[in-house]
């Protein structure tokens, strides 16, 4: 294997991950298949970037005006913002505790929602970011919506809310960590390569995907691996006021929950679209802001004005019609022009949209890695 294809896999498989296996594996997919000679073109790349920036803009709340913070938290999570955060999609923590950091200042801002679309990330960072929105309980309401996944590191974060709600077709879990290491000796012999580490530590080469590991280097990694896991596990008991033992046999152990099942073992407090979770927000007196309230500010032409519950499902198009009757009415919006915005998908295409955007994420992340 290449030096530049073996840097890169190295990259990837010496961490652990809070990442859906399935991802991981198409993460590392790609950077075998970009030594084979797999590119995007630049109309692909350009397309991708563009469609990220969208995907993430974020709205700014009004000077003076009550609001809620809408924080998107989608795709391949990264400890920071780089460029493969910008091309896949991606999202950083560093940019997920700046946006909450201005919200849970902002004496205007009553509630902070978390609109969450991710098969998970790095570790690094990670427990930092949600130890700090873990801190600010109790300052104002947080809630975290499954729109249409959650997935381990993104789950991480999301206990850190008062609250988490699943869209009726959404799913949530994959507790735990993961490192995947990928031997590529015979593929060596095969291609008449012969690798050789030169270390001044006897275990500095250790995990190359060179050679098969050895029985140390595999209870090294397990050792790391279980390390990060009971923090990950420890911290959902937390944020879930539950035993450990319970996040341990009761949470999934690994794989992920249907809306249904996560409320009924407590991973999750209610189901609802997201929608429905902004509608039952708004109506305790706040406004919204956020990426979508760049909606009600496209049909407003960024104008305050106050909604009627029929408007108001026009401008959230997937609210359901048959809305509470003792729901709010009317309903203050404070309306805001956005930059772009996209039309929701429904829910029945929810789930398999989110797997195909998280395996685009892992793939164009993989991929941006080898641009160097």
């Amino acid at each position: 294997m290449a030096e530049k294809y073996s840097r890169v896999l190295r990259a990837i498989t010496e961490q652990p991950w809070a990442i859906r296996q399935s991802t991981l594996d198409t993460m590392i997919a790609v950077v075998a298949a970009r030594a084979s000679g797999v590119k995007l073109s630049q109309h692909e790349i350009r397309a991708r970037i563009g469609a990220a920036q969208s995907k993430r803009s974020r709205s700014t709340v009004a000077d003076g005006a009550s609001a809620v913070g809408v924080i998107p938290i989608y795709g391949v999570l990264a400890q920071k913002a780089n460029m493969f955060t910008d091309i896949s999609g991606g999202t950083s923590y560093q940019m997920v505790m700046r946006d909450f950091r201005e919200f849970r200042d902002d004496p205007n801002v009553k509630a902070i929602v978390f609109d969450v679309d991710s098969p998970g990330g790095e570790v690094f960072g990670l427990e930092e970011a949600a130890e700090e929105i873990f801190a600010a309980r109790g300052t104002k309401p947080m809630i975290a919506v499954c729109n249409p996944m959650i997935g381990s590191a993104a789950l991480y974060l999301a206990c850190a809310c008062d609250e988490i709600v699943v869209t009726p077709s959404g799913a949530i879990g994959s507790i735990g960590t993961i490192v995947k290491h990928v031997d590529y000796s015979k593929q060596n012999d095969m291609l008449g390569e012969s690798p050789t580490y030169i270390t001044s530590s006897k275990f500095k080469a250790e995990g190359n995907p060179d050679e098969p590991l050895s029985d140390d280097a595999v209870a090294d990694l397990q050792a790391m691996v279980n390390a990060y896991g009971d923090k990950f596990e420890a911290f959902v008991a937390k944020g879930r006021n539950v035993p450990v033992s319970k996040v341990r046999s009761d949470f999934g152990r690994g794989r992920m929950l249907l809306a249904a099942d996560a409320v009924k073992v407590g991973l999750a407090d209610g189901i609802e679209t997201y929608e429905q979770a902004l509608t039952r927000v708004l109506g305790q007196g706040v406004r919204l802001g956020g990426p979508r309230a760049a909606m009600a500010g496209e049909m407003l032409m960024g104008s305050e004005h106050v909604l009627t519950k029929a408007e108001a499902r026009a401008v959230f198009s997937n609210a359901p019609d048959n809305a509470p009757d003792n729901a709010p009415e009317p309903v203050a919006v404070e309306a805001v022009l956005p930059t772009e915005s996209e039309e929701p998908a429904t829910t029945e295409d929810a789930v398999d949209e989110a797997q195909l955007k998280a395996d685009q994420d892992a793939l164009d992340i993989a991929l941006a890695m080898t641009e160097t």
